[in-house]
């Protein structure tokens, strides 16, 4: 099917870009391919309140047009471009960028007559998305470097669908990502923003020996100040926040794994079983062993 209503850029710039000019539509040509993530095939979605996603691979003719959308938008282009369509004005959306359309605001956003290719995540989120707070008061587009790990996650998230401990943790990836970008999209602290990819790194090596001095070094921040910023982020020091991270982990480990304590504590860079047991201990409560029977099955 092709595209029933399509303008290209020289229509674009001359129409008075108004509220009732905009529809709800949606139209493709059949080389356009796309993929969808539901609340219903990853069960997580529903608790952090995303609504739906997809990842689009999007040739020839391609539109979508909201009139007073119910849910917050965001496109993470990945490759080729597309054109934005907002009150005010057009935009382009090119390779690493990321459109912020909020909810209520009528946008269109298709391929271009010069273009035809289009590759892009998008997301639905709901209104109710508390950890969004200001990011999502204006339309927007900015710069990202995320789009290639959305796109990433996204398609491991679709690929471990019979197996939910793997969804659970590409999907908690996916919010610390969508977190970072619009962050960074918005200017906000450097430091934190720093301090975040840093730990982020960490909780992806939590087999290496890491210091707070080495979290310091990847944020580029001292010792003193990565706790500051640590301790406003987290409620924990940079060091008690590692041990959540490894404690967390082993707490997945322990429920959905039959590896043994020895394995999982060089897994979480501990030295031998009894150190990583006695760390576990002190964190919740009660040893690995005894945490496994209670949570097996």
């Amino acid at each position: 099917m092709l595209i029933s209503y399509m303008l290209n850029i020289g229509q674009l710039m001359s129409i008075p870009i108004i509220s009732d000019r905009f529809k709800d539509l949606v139209s493709m040509h059949d080389s356009c391919r796309e993929r969808f993530i539901t609340q219903q095939k990853v069960v997580g979605l529903h608790e952090q309140e995303i609504y739906m996603a997809g990842l689009a691979d999007m040739r020839e003719q391609y539109l979508v047009e909201r009139k007073g959308p119910s849910m917050h938008t965001l496109l993470f282009t990945l490759q080729g471009q597309g054109l934005l369509v907002t009150c005010n004005g057009s935009q382009l959306l090119t390779a690493n960028s990321l459109a912020v359309l909020p909810a209520g605001k009528p946008f269109r956003f298709f391929i271009g007559d010069d273009v035809n290719h289009w590759q892009m995540a998008w997301l639905l989120l709901d209104v109710k998305r508390l950890w969004l707070g200001s990011q999502l008061n204006e339309q927007k587009v900015v710069a990202s470097e995320y789009a290639e790990s959305v796109w990433a996650l996204l398609s491991l998230m679709i690929a471990s669908h019979c197996n939910p401990l793997k969804q659970s943790l590409w999907l908690s990836e996916l919010v610390t990502n969508l977190e970072s970008a619009l962050l960074l999209g918005a200017g906000q602290n450097t430091a934190q923003q720093r301090v975040k990819s840093a730990f982020e790194q960490v909780s992806l090596q939590l087999h290496q020996n890491w210091t707070v001095k080495d979290i310091a070094s990847l944020s580029c921040l001292s010792e003193a100040h990565l706790n500051r910023v640590s301790t406003r982020l987290f409620e924990r020091s940079a060091y008690q926040h590692l041990i959540y991270l490894r404690i967390e982990k082993a707490q997945e480990l322990l429920r959905y794994s039959q590896w043994s304590l020895a394995i999982i504590a060089t897994h979480l860079g501990y030295s031998d079983a009894y150190s990583f047991s006695k760390s576990f201990n002190q964190a919740v409560g009660c040893s690995p062993k005894v945490y496994r029977l209670r949570n097996a099955g």
